[in-house]
């Protein structure tokens, strides 16, 4: 038996934040950063998004991201000063 039932994701976009990646890369203003299904997909400069997005405007705030090998990637935004 076949399940039809089509899987639509989970999409979020958090942008216009400063976004400091973990790397040691230089910050990013007006980051972006694109997940779905929980799993960050993209993280860098601002680019065009499909309409599918739920869009969180983090204008103002810092972008924190944890991209350590023992754990999922996390983020954590904070006021700027």
């Amino acid at each position: 038996m076949m399940n039809n039932d089509k899987h639509i994701a989970n999409k979020t976009a958090i942008k216009d934040g400063l976004l400091i990646d973990g790397t040691g890369a230089p910050a990013i203003k007006d980051g972006l950063l694109l997940i779905e299904d929980g799993i960050i997909q993209y993280a860098g400069e601002a680019k065009e998004i499909s309409s599918d997005y739920k869009v969180i405007d983090a204008s103002g705030k810092t972008l924190l991201m944890d991209q350590q090998p023992y754990t999922r990637s996390m983020i954590s935004w904070t006021r700027q000063a």
